[in-house]
């Protein structure tokens, strides 16, 4: 016998949302996916983005994510902005 009800998505909307004060100004992107195959992958990512979200301690219940601070190589990303070859006009 089944335990409740189970869930299958038919649809995911996929896209970009911009929630600044510069949105306006902004291109955005978005689709509907109907696709099973794209609809599995996608609750698939969900599913392990939200495992690796997770603390590891059982009896966590802080929404604040466990965050670090990232180690930046600006040497490495001067150099690689400065190899970029830009149009003469945009």
């Amino acid at each position: 016998m089944e335990s409740g009800p189970r869930f299958r998505p038919e649809r995911l909307w996929v896209g970009s949302a911009n929630g600044t004060l510069s949105s306006c100004s902004s291109l955005e992107f978005g689709c509907w996916l109907e696709d099973w195959k794209l609809l599995e992958s996608a609750r698939r990512f969900l599913a392990e983005v939200l495992r690796h979200s997770e603390s590891f301690d059982p009896d966590w219940d802080d929404m604040a994510p466990e965050l670090v601070d990232p180690d930046f190589d600006d040497v490495a990303m001067a150099e690689a902005a400065a190899a970029l070859e830009w149009p003469d006009e945009l």
